[in-house]
């Protein structure tokens, strides 16, 4: 039973890797660059963002949904991340700027809230088989 279940959503656990490890490392470069090279928390975000969002379409092509790589996924993921890229730091920036939440607090509310709908739209529309 455990076994049916594990296989029925084994896209959605990878997934789950993938993000955790994606935001683990999103979240501790974002403090590195804020506490270690005194950067500002939203430019320090924006990139570090940028850099996982390369790393997560490898994985999410390879191993998450396991699609051969082609064209027509890279641009339209590019299309897509663009979109939450400028989402993400949007909503990041008005948590930090105008709510004055701290950074960290921001981080972790716009992975909590992000993830699932990233999730859904990646799999119906830019890695659906």
């Amino acid at each position: 039973m455990i076994k049916n279940l594990l296989s029925k959503h084994k896209r959605f656990l990878r997934y789950g890797l993938v993000t955790l490890g994606s935001q683990m490392i999103l979240f501790l470069l974002t403090i590195l660059a804020v506490e270690w090279l005194n950067m500002p928390a939203t430019y320090s975000y924006a990139v570090v963002l940028a850099l996982v969002y390369i790393g997560v379409f490898v994985a999410n092509t390879h191993y998450v949904f396991e699609t051969a790589y082609a064209k027509k996924n890279v641009y339209a993921y590019l299309l897509f991340i663009t979109g939450f890229w400028i989402f993400n730091n949007s909503i990041f920036s008005w948590l930090v700027h105008y709510y004055n939440i701290h950074y960290v607090a921001a981080l972790l509310i716009n992975i909590v809230i992000l993830g699932l709908v990233r999730y859904y739209l990646q799999k119906n529309y830019i890695f659906k088989r």
